[in-house]
Protein backbone atom coordinates (compact mmCIF):
# COMPACT_ATOMS: atom_id res chain seq x y z
CA UNK A 1 0.00 0.00 0.00
CA UNK A 2 1.21 3.39 -0.48
CA UNK A 3 1.35 6.45 1.97
CA UNK A 4 -1.40 7.48 0.47
CA UNK A 5 -3.81 4.04 0.83
CA UNK A 6 -2.47 4.09 4.57
CA UNK A 7 -3.24 7.33 5.61
CA UNK A 8 -6.81 6.68 4.13
CA UNK A 9 -7.43 3.09 5.80
CA UNK A 10 -6.20 5.01 9.30
CA UNK A 11 -8.95 7.55 8.59
CA UNK A 12 -11.69 5.17 7.93
CA UNK A 13 -10.20 3.32 11.48
CA UNK A 14 -10.20 6.10 13.02
CA UNK A 15 -13.87 6.98 11.86
CA UNK A 16 -15.15 3.35 12.82
CA UNK A 17 -14.01 3.55 16.22
CA UNK A 18 -15.79 7.17 16.42
CA UNK A 19 -18.60 5.53 15.32
CA UNK A 20 -18.86 2.86 17.49
CA UNK A 21 -17.74 5.34 20.62
CA UNK A 22 -20.49 7.91 19.63
CA UNK A 23 -23.02 4.56 19.41
CA UNK A 24 -22.36 3.50 22.65
CA UNK A 25 -22.05 7.08 24.09
CA UNK A 26 -25.85 7.36 22.39
CA UNK A 27 -27.16 4.08 24.32
CA UNK A 28 -25.77 5.41 27.87
CA UNK A 29 -27.49 8.19 27.36
CA UNK A 30 -30.45 6.68 26.37
CA UNK A 31 -30.60 4.41 29.10
CA UNK A 32 -29.73 7.23 31.83
CA UNK A 33 -32.63 9.09 30.61
CA UNK A 34 -34.79 6.04 30.40
CA UNK A 35 -33.44 5.80 34.33
CA UNK A 36 -34.05 9.13 35.23
CA UNK A 37 -37.48 9.34 33.85
CA UNK A 38 -38.74 6.32 35.90
CA UNK A 39 -37.08 7.42 39.21
CA UNK A 40 -38.96 10.17 38.83
CA UNK A 41 -42.23 8.55 38.05
CA UNK A 42 -41.39 6.32 40.94
CA UNK A 43 -40.59 9.56 43.28
CA UNK A 44 -43.94 10.99 42.37
CA UNK A 45 -46.16 8.45 42.37
CA UNK A 46 -44.62 7.88 46.38
CA UNK A 47 -45.42 11.35 47.14
CA UNK A 48 -48.94 11.08 45.67
CA UNK A 49 -49.41 7.93 47.68
CA UNK A 50 -48.30 9.59 50.73
CA UNK A 51 -49.88 13.06 51.17
CA UNK A 52 -53.45 13.26 52.61
CA UNK A 53 -56.44 14.00 50.01
CA UNK A 54 -58.01 17.43 49.99
CA UNK A 55 -61.74 15.82 51.19
CA UNK A 56 -58.95 14.65 53.77
CA UNK A 57 -57.51 17.51 54.73
CA UNK A 58 -60.36 19.67 54.98
CA UNK A 59 -62.41 17.04 56.98
CA UNK A 60 -59.37 16.93 59.64
CA UNK A 61 -58.98 20.64 59.27
CA UNK A 62 -62.61 21.36 60.01
CA UNK A 63 -62.80 19.32 63.19
CA UNK A 64 -59.34 20.09 64.83
CA UNK A 65 -59.19 23.86 63.57
CA UNK A 66 -56.09 22.94 62.13
CA UNK A 67 -53.96 23.28 65.24
CA UNK A 68 -53.96 21.31 68.46
CA UNK A 69 -53.55 22.93 72.18
CA UNK A 70 -50.43 22.01 74.04
CA UNK A 71 -50.35 21.20 77.62
CA UNK A 72 -51.36 24.44 79.57
CA UNK A 73 -52.71 25.97 76.66
CA UNK A 74 -49.58 27.93 76.22
CA UNK A 75 -49.53 27.46 72.27
CA UNK A 76 -51.02 25.51 69.75
CA UNK A 77 -49.44 23.51 66.95
CA UNK A 78 -49.88 22.88 63.58
CA UNK A 79 -51.77 19.46 62.92
CA UNK A 80 -49.87 17.88 60.11
CA UNK A 81 -47.37 15.62 60.74
CA UNK A 82 -44.10 16.96 60.70
CA UNK A 83 -44.95 19.86 61.01
CA UNK A 84 -42.67 21.95 63.33
CA UNK A 85 -45.55 25.19 62.85
CA UNK A 86 -46.32 26.98 66.37
CA UNK A 87 -48.18 30.15 67.86
CA UNK A 88 -49.27 31.84 70.62
CA UNK A 89 -52.98 31.16 71.92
Amino acid sequence: MSTNEDLNHKIQLSYSKLGKNLSTISSHWRSFLSDLHHAKTKRTERILRNSESIPEFIERFSITGGESISAGGQASSCSHQNCSHRSKT
